[in-house]
């Protein structure tokens, strides 16, 4: 996880997730597409304001799609 939103991280063609706070929901609304891929936007605004578990996080995770932007591994 990391306090600001990222484009390319490590092994993120292998499916590894992004998790980020900072822009409290506004590239969501911006940028739909980043957002198909396994990036989440956990700002307390995103969540409505409560915990997150790991399980409610994967269930999210598991429906989006692996990154092809970073190509360190092709």
């Amino acid at each position: 996880m990391s306090h600001y939103p990222i484009l390319s991280w490590n092994k993120a063609h292998y499916g590894s997730w992004h998790l980020h706070g900072h822009c409290h929901g506004g590239l969501v609304k911006t940028m739909p597409e980043y957002y198909k891929r396994k990036v989440m936007d956990l700002g307390c605004n995103m969540i409505d304001y409560t915990p997150i578990s790991y399980s409610q996080v994967k269930t999210v995770m598991d429906k989006k799609v692996i990154s092809k932007v970073d190509n360190h591994g092709e």
